[in-house]
């Protein structure tokens, strides 16, 4: 063993990484002790994350004292130069918009595994925005135009702004929202954010009539921010 590791630091090669690997593997097979699992830890504390990168970035470390030899993040194998006591790992993955569950194992040299899961909720979307209902003044240069609805994320809603106001709404996957606009009013902007930084901005003429309007659905189009994780 120690001429191989000897060899090893002279001239790395993969040949030689191999043999010493079986050689570990050999001492301990004859020791004939009992042999635990790796230690597996993530960097992300949290079992469930929420996030708008692209792509994800699942990292962490494994030990073992009996030589950690593979490590899988997602089915997807992490290189190792050989079996080594401590590996630290950064996995990036391709996930599409949704649900995913991420499992992480890591092995020893006799075969014993160790795994963690996280699930990650991907979201690079902005929110719904529904304008339920606009309510006009009977005289349009006195009176004021009521406006209501509400925003929709499943990531969590952050912000809502109207035509440049910043709205006192709630938090919550889905905030209602009010707000009173002078009656000349032409043209309505709304601009919703979540959490994690993803916007919908929308425009739309204030319907021109003297009785209430429910408009409906407003368009939905995202910016995502460029780095955003929450648990």
């Amino acid at each position: 063993k120690e001429e191989l590791e000897l060899s090893l630091s002279q001239y790395p090669s993969s040949k030689a990484r191999f043999y010493l690997d079986r050689v570990r593997k050999a001492l301990i097979e004859q020791e004939a002790r009992e042999v635990t699992p790796p230690k597996l830890y993530l960097d992300e504390k949290a079992e469930e994350i929420w996030t708008s990168d692209d792509p994800v970035l699942v990292s962490g470390h494994a030990e073992d004292e009996e030589y950690v030899a593979s490590l899988s993040v997602k089915g997807v194998p992490v290189f190792l130069e050989g079996a080594q006591q401590k590996v630290a790992f950064k996995q990036a993955l391709e996930l599409s918009q949704g649900r995913h569950e991420v499992p992480v194992i890591a092995r020893n040299l006799m075969g014993k595994a160790a795994s963690r899961r996280v699930v990650v909720h991907v979201d690079r979307e902005g929110p719904v925005i529904t304008v339920e209902k606009v309510e006009h003044p009977q005289r349009p240069m006195e009176g004021e135009i009521s406006l209501s609805g509400s925003v929709y994320d499943e990531a969590g809603v952050f912000q809502v702004v109207v035509n440049g106001s910043a709205l006192r709404t709630g938090t919550g996957v889905e905030v209602p929202f009010t707000q009173r606009l002078p009656g000349n009013t032409k043209d309505l902007e709304i601009m919703a954010r979540d959490r994690l930084g993803n916007e919908t901005s929308a425009s739309t003429a204030v319907p021109p009539t003297a009785s209430s309007h429910s408009p409906g659905n407003v368009a939905r189009t995202a910016r995502a921010a460029a780095s955003s994780w929450a648990t």
